[in-house]
């Protein structure tokens, strides 16, 4: 509708907007000025303008009259002009933005017929935004895809090598965004937990400085490779089989293991492994938060 009011009354265009919203809906004069935001004279003056043209029918409800759009070749050629004019993507960002928790959308990558998404919050309803993906398949035939993230996560994920998340931000609640405040960027490297993400094969897909750090480089050094070429082959055994073990039952798992690091100490390690998954509920990589607890067991 935003096109249109470009070009013509804003007031005509807003009521429009209500029943068009609702087309099985009956209205009062009264609900039509409120939801549209019009005052009720103008609105009076509109709707008997608009039944002349037999955009709307007037339908008595005993003493009461209320208002519902037409159904004729009008109304047809008005809706299927909406339909031509209305760009999928920003509706599926509307509408998935007013979800609760929802604190940022991007946009990881497009197509004529696709597209993907990362959702950015904590609990977000997978279902919700999975309704509205639908419905947007169904008007306008195009797939949408998307992964829900919380902050820890995200965190993780936002940059591989030359290429950042953060670039490709759409929408930010109150353009809050995520970042590490100046209090906390005084704390020392050894306090932050080693964040890395893995796909199924082992290969690392992406890892936080303190993750690199710890095992004797930087992110760049280890991005792309897999768990047999950084650690010995029975660390790496170990490693596989709690992905596995995760891959099958979908659950969190937390483990306590030896582990030789970039100064070829031995370190005792507490780390947390979680799935992430797709829009279709399926793994697609695992998040790995691991806390160097050498000097608590000494």
């Amino acid at each position: 509708m935003e096109i249109l009011k470009e070009i013509f009354d804003k007031k005509i265009v807003s009521i429009l907007e209500v029943f068009v919203n609702e087309p099985n809906r009956t209205f009062t004069i009264s609900e039509i000025s409120k939801l549209a935001e019009v005052n009720i004279t103008a609105t009076f003056r509109i709707i008997r303008k608009l039944v002349t043209k037999r955009f709307i029918k007037i339908k008595f409800i005993g003493k009461m009259k209320f208002y519902q759009l037409e159904k004729n070749d009008n109304i047809s050629q008005l809706l299927n002009f909406l339909d031509k004019n209305s760009k999928p993507l920003e509706s599926f960002v509307e509408e998935s933005s007013k979800i609760e928790n929802v604190e940022i959308i991007i946009l990881d990558n497009k197509t004529k017929e696709s597209a993907k998404f990362f959702f950015i919050g904590e609990e977000i309803n997978n279902e919700k935004i999975k309704k509205i993906s639908d419905k947007i398949k169904d008007k306008f035939d195009i797939n949408i895809d998307f992964v829900i993230l919380n902050k820890v996560q995200y965190e993780s994920l936002k940059n591989f090598g030359n290429y950042s998340l953060e670039k490709n931000i759409i929408w930010e609640k109150d353009n809050n965004k995520l970042l590490i405040s100046k209090k906390e960027k005084s704390i020392p490297d050894e306090i932050y937990p080693a964040i890395f993400t893995i796909d199924k094969d082992g290969m690392y897909i992406s890892m936080n400085k303190n993750a690199a750090k710890r095992i004797g480089g930087k992110p760049e050094d280890f991005i792309g490779k897999k768990l047999i070429d950084v650690f010995p082959k029975e660390i790496v055994k170990k490693q596989m089989d709690y992905i596995s073990t995760l891959i099958k039952t979908g659950k969190i798992i937390k483990t306590i293991d030896e582990i030789p690091l970039g100064n070829n100490k031995i370190h005792l390690l507490e780390t947390t492994l979680k799935p992430i998954k797709n829009s279709e509920g399926k793994i697609e990589a695992i998040l790995g938060i691991s806390h160097d607890i050498s000097e608590e067991y000494n």
